[in-house]
């Protein structure tokens, strides 16, 4: 038998009447006698649907079937569901409206009549769907203020905030700007001047009639939400207490709605009101906008287990799988899609298409995922959402730099600079200033990009933007101070973010940060604060897919660090082969020679010549930064083979046709290295010299200079730079041949030169 769909049971229009209960199926609403009975959506279309199959037992599976659209609800779920309906409909023993078939389902028992349902003159039966739109009032909630005391609590800011203008959109009574907007809505001129001003020039900046504060403190009894209604330079407040967090948007909505348009609505027809799932729903908006994927994932599936049919988390819960590359993204993708178009809304439609980009850059199918893009922008642009515009530039931007079209990549930069001034909108001027800075280090002008990224530090701090935007930009930043030889303002930064990170409970953000951190200690020689940087998340982030592979990275450095090349080898492959299959070229493309420099220090000599061979493919082709790490490795591999001038080579190709980046200073650090073996010493200052910033902020410059007095004869000023060298680092993992070298200087320092016999570097020196 085929099993009917639980939103034809009764048809639209029907009125179901038993004893002293009235069930209208139009407006979805439950009476007693004269009451509202609030109900929250899934039991009441579980009870129209026992009361459409009155005439017959229907099993457990089949609720689940039908009502939860899925087959693996527990029969726990459905029993919690049925206690609900019971508790709603005031089911008794003496009473028997639904009958318990134990082990097997539920039959619906009591005499019913059906009517057809008149819709009130000069109103619609039904609510207007939200593809329709809202005409009347615009109103702003604005982030919550947590005065419980509580920081256990602190999901109340944003995800309180976020439900309760899921819940006054789903009354249909009110326009209701979206979250992102007010976030990003322009701070005050005045700060300092009083609130009530405050918020009426936000609202007339962005043209809301209405702004929403609340205050939550705790009292004896629970909780109480202090409301402040701020509406045309007036402002009305009201008091609600619950002794459930969790259920005051709905009271708060209640009384929103009341001040605004004078009705006293009954019940939130598209918004569940049991408290765990209000809950739920809170921290799973909190992670979401942390950028905490796998957590708001996991809570927004626990909230579509108790209200399977609600669109808005599911889309919600789209862009969660987005972000993750979740391989069930696309088959929910395409059924949002699908329902969206069919009903006209264009925002969800712009919403579905923007995951669906989101995944298809991630796997790498950039031409898919660029026409869903080009389509949500479209659509967004059309509407009044400037947050969700922003975000669709920012994906059209990313994609066009993945193809390194950076002529398209700007021209997106330049239609975020124009949403900037137009709508004045904060975080698309933080945001023109990130991309300028990505746009330019992808460029290779890493002065431009360090310019623009202390430009977006800027504005964001002056802007007080409450945005992640200011915090995403780490990566850029970093990659700038490298390339610049300004390691230690890296590392600064870097620990500050770290600390954020952690604090936030980014992990994500917080693994990749410390990979970095770890690299550029490792470059320092400082194994300790490798070391510090992997405790600091090991011991407390959850071992999520997307953290692993930045986990493996720092481990491999620190392994480096500690000169166990092996080990190192296994943990950067495990990194490079994980990033590949999700489609992330450029961290596997930044971490390539240090794995190949691991396998050239460990001996593999068969898997360096391997995986030198099959670098060489089209990423190779238009990633100058991979081209020359490439380059570099062939030179360590030629040195260790004994083909020294072949490497020195190489070497002086990177030296002369690179842009000032990591891989040249490498380059030049050994270049002047090994022409001071030879006796080049003119040759070795030359090269030394075109390191730039780099021969005062690189550790291992003092070493080469110390090298080149040697050469020259001057041993005292090879024995006192090559202390500034063991000065700078932590020796306690330095090569032997180090140490060899400072005993032979030392010892011609000291007058007993003809006892001294150098030999040559084992290995490139910057790498040993």
């Amino acid at each position: 038998m085929a099993i009917p769909n639980a939103q034809s049971a009764p048809s639209d229009g029907i009125v179901v009447r038993f004893a002293e209960f009235e069930l209208d199926a139009g407006t979805r609403v439950l009476r007693h006698v004269n009451d509202v009975k609030p109900m929250e959506p899934l039991p009441f279309d579980l009870l129209l649907y026992l009361i459409k199959h009155r005439q017959r037992v229907v099993t457990k599976e089949e609720l689940a079937k039908v009502i939860w659209a899925r087959d693996f609800v527990s029969s726990a779920c459905v029993a919690r569901a049925v206690m609900k309906v019971r508790h709603s409909i005031e089911d008794s023993a003496s009473e028997g409206f639904i009958r318990t078939v134990p082990r097997v389902g539920y039959q619906f028992v009591a005499d019913v009549k059906e009517t057809q349902s008149q819709p009130a003159a000069g109103s619609s039966a039904t609510a207007p769907s939200a593809a329709t739109g809202t005409k009347g009032p615009m109103v702003a909630v604005l982030p919550f203020t947590n005065s419980v005391g509580d920081p256990r609590l602190d999901w109340i800011r944003l995800g309180l905030m976020s439900v309760l203008t899921g819940h006054l959109a789903a009354t249909h009574r009110v326009s209701v700007a979206p979250t992102e907007t007010v976030l990003s809505s322009p701070p005050p001129e005045k700060p300092t001047a009083p609130r009530n001003e405050v918020v009426s020039a936000l609202c007339a900046t962005n043209g809301w009639t209405h702004a929403v504060e609340v205050d939550v403190t705790r009292s004896s009894a629970g909780f109480v939400a202090t409301i402040t209604l701020h509406a045309k330079g007036e402002q009305h407040t009201r008091k609600v207490t619950d002794a459930a967090l969790e259920a005051l948007p709905r009271a708060i909505t209640q009384e929103v709605v009341g001040i605004i348009t004078g009705e006293r609505i009954p019940t939130l027809l598209s918004h569940h009101d049991d408290p765990l799932a209000t809950q739920v729903l809170s921290r799973a908006m909190q992670a979401l906008m942390n950028r905490q994927w796998r957590a708001a994932a996991n809570l927004f599936k626990v909230v579509l287990d108790m209200e399977p049919h609600n669109f808005r988390v599911q889309i919600e819960y789209l862009h969660a799988l987005a972000s993750l590359n979740d391989p069930a993204c696309a088959a929910l993708g395409q059924r949002l899609l699908d329902i969206a178009e069919s009903t006209g809304d264009h925002e969800s439609c712009a919403a579905v298409r923007r995951a669906l980009g989101k995944m298809h850059l991630k796997q790498g199918k950039v031409a898919i995922g660029r026409s869903h893009l080009d389509k949500a922008f479209a659509l967004s642009s059309q509407g009044t959402h400037q947050g969700d515009t922003l975000e669709t530039l920012e994906l059209l931007f990313t994609a066009s730099l993945s193809q390194n079209d950076f002529a398209e990549a700007e021209s997106y930069a330049q239609k975020v600079r124009a949403l900037s001034e137009t709508s004045k909108c904060q975080n698309a001027a933080v945001s023109y200033a990130n991309l300028c800075a990505m746009l330019a280090d992808r460029r290779e002008e890493y002065s431009h990009s360090l310019e623009h990224s202390r430009e977006m530090h800027r504005l964001a701090k002056q802007e007080q933007v409450d945005s992640s935007r200011a915090s995403r930009d780490w990566y850029t930043a970093a990659s700038a101070s490298v390339h610049l030889g300004l390691l230690k303002e890296a590392a600064a930064n870097l620990q500050g973010r770290l600390d954020q990170a952690i604090a936030d409970r980014h992990w994500h953000r917080a693994s990749r940060i410390a990979a970095m951190h770890a690299c550029i200690s490792l470059e320092q020689r400082l194994p300790s604060r490798v070391e510090t940087a992997i405790e600091l998340i090991t011991s407390r982030a959850d071992p999520l897919a997307l953290c692993r592979p930045s986990i493996w990275t720092a481990h491999g450095y620190l392994c480096l660090a500690n000169r166990r090349f092996a080990e190192a080898a296994e943990h950067l492959g495990r990194a490079i082969e994980q990033w590949r299959r999700d489609g992330i070229a450029h961290d596997e493309h930044t971490i390539f020679p240090w794995y190949v420099i691991s396998l050239i220090q460990a001996g593999l000599k068969d898997r360096v010549d391997e995986e030198l061979a099959t670098s060489r493919g089209i990423a190779y082709r238009r990633d100058m930064l991979l081209q020359n790490g490439v380059m570099y490795c062939d030179a360590m591999n030629q040195h260790s083979q004994g083909k020294v001038e072949t490497a020195v080579a190489t070497l002086d190709y990177i030296v002369k046709k690179s842009k000032p980046r990591i891989f040249k200073a490498w380059a030049c650090l050994d270049l002047a290295w090994l022409h001071a073996e030879a006796g080049r010493r003119t040759l070795a200052q030359q090269t030394l010299r075109d390191l730039g910033p780099w021969q005062h902020t690189h550790p291992f410059a003092p070493a080469v200079r110390a090298r080149i007095a040697f050469a020259a004869g001057d041993f005292a000023d090879a024995l006192a730079c090559h202390d500034q060298y063991f000065a700078e680092i932590e020796s306690d993992q330095e090569s032997a041949y180090m140490y060899e070298l400072r005993d032979a200087y030392a010892r011609a320092a000291s007058g007993h030169v003809a006892e001294v016999r150098l030999r040559n570097a084992p290995v490139l020196p910057s790498r040993a």
